[in-house]
């Protein structure tokens, strides 16, 4: 290493990196101060009379039915909201979510209807997608069943768990209005219950709980497709209907739609909603690729960033093991750096617990143990993981996503390749 370098590059390097460390601690803590003030705001709202609930429409594109079926199916239909109904959508009858959606019983068929709640079930078979992704065909399907009565559209993964007062939280935060055009929440991996998290488990969490903590601003904020709202008048205000045709992402596309039309998308902190999560290596590597595949492909600023960020950590992080190592200039400067950092990394991985444990509870946080170690002490090796996600999403414009091939062309020119057994 040349001498020029070890002497006055590497100490700008490692206080850049010793303010890249501290920021993420720093945004960390402003994420746990603002929930913790939109938590005490509707706490104060949610009993009173005359807040603004209307008539809302829940739409929850589902495929398969797992273990966990009928306790996401349930969590919908249990909402605390006065007037709502749920439309599950599916690509087919063969699927075997329908025969279980099939099977339920229907609010609207019951003896004595519901005055408060879920009032009607509708399932709606969309078709298979000759174009784009089969999610958005089966969402675009069930915007057709909208009715003028539902002025409030609310989008849910049919694997999250929402709250009881999920829904609540996602229509209040479109009383705001303008500049206020969408609202959304994020998942939070948890590890399912009644199991140990692999490592692949932790490591899947703590990076997706460090995308969740840098979400807030409006200019970081983009929705969720799991958890995101909007009013029926502004699906045709912002044409997203136009947006998601031939799209594969319906919720960068959202996204994309409401920024065009001058509006922002405001994160919801209480509607960061509980994912199970149960990852071997294999399942991580095509997960994180496909994930950043479409961010690169829907979102090239974020993805850039994303990659710089993680490469100058890890690049700044060997410089100092080196010069430690080697006793380079200043050696003693870097082994203050990596101290200082590895406290940084432990302070924000004790506040993502805390935020964890405001919006999810103190359960989740319980099975979430391992997950807190690995955040706290690992951070290097979590790094690295992010990294070479980022690298095996470089090249390929192909994704595959839920047995189905596709190859994004453009934003909304996906092309349906294979679909599997």
């Amino acid at each position: 290493m040349p001498d020029g370098v070890a002497e006055y590059i590497l100490p700008v390097i490692w206080g850049l990196w010793f303010l890249q460390a501290g920021w993420c601690a720093y945004n960390v803590g402003s994420y746990l101060i603002r929930t913790r003030r939109w938590v005490e705001f509707h706490d104060a709202r949610i009993n009173k009379k005359g807040v603004w609930m209307p008539p809302a429409v829940v739409i929850v594109p589902i495929k398969g039915a797992d273990e966990h079926f009928a306790e996401h199916v349930g969590a919908v239909q249990k909402q605390d909201y006065p007037d709502y109904r749920v439309i599950f959508v599916v690509e087919s009858e063969s699927d075997p979510a329908y025969a279980g959606l099939a099977a339920l019983p229907r609010p609207q068929d019951a003896d004595t209807p519901p005055t408060w709640g879920c009032r009607r079930v509708d399932v709606v078979v969309a078709g298979l997608a000759e174009s784009g992704g089969q999610k958005v065909h089966n969402q675009l399907a069930a915007i057709d069943a909208v009715e003028e009565h539902d002025e409030a559209v609310v989008f849910v993964d049919a694997d999250a768990v929402p709250h009881a007062y999920w829904l609540y939280y996602m229509v209040d935060i479109l009383r705001r209005g303008e500049p206020v055009a969408a609202g959304t929440g994020y998942r939070w991996f948890i590890p399912a219950a009644g199991e140990t998290p692999t490592f692949a488990t932790c490591v899947v969490a703590t990076i997706n709980a460090s995308i969740a903590t840098l979400m807030g601003p409006w200019w970081r904020t983009r929705a969720w497709g799991g958890s995101m709202s909007i009013t029926r008048q502004m699906i045709d205000d912002v044409d997203l209907r136009g947006h998601w045709r031939g799209a594969l992402s319906d919720d960068y596309q959202l996204s994309n739609a409401v920024r065009e039309s001058g509006g922002v998308v405001q994160l919801v902190p209480e509607c960061v909603v509980e994912s199970p999560a149960s990852f071997t290596w294999a399942s991580l590597w095509e997960f994180g690729r496909r994930q950043m595949r479409i961010t690169r492909l829907y979102e090239p600023i974020g993805w850039w960033s994303g990659l710089a960020a993680t490469s100058f950590w890890l690049a700044a992080m060997v410089s100092a093991i080196v010069a430690v190592a080697m006793q380079l200039p200043h050696w003693r400067c870097a082994a203050w750096a990596l101290g200082v950092i590895y406290l940084f990394d432990i302070v924000r991985g004790l506040l993502r617990r805390r935020v964890a444990r405001e919006v999810l509870g103190d359960e989740a946080v319980a099975r979430s143990g391992r997950v807190w170690w690995v955040d706290c002490l690992l951070t290097p090796l979590v790094m690295t993981v992010h990294l070479s996600l980022y690298l095996g999403s470089a090249l390929s414009r192909r994704v595959t996503w839920a047995g189905i091939t596709y190859d994004i062309r453009g934003r909304t020119d996906v092309v349906i390749v294979e679909r599997g057994r």
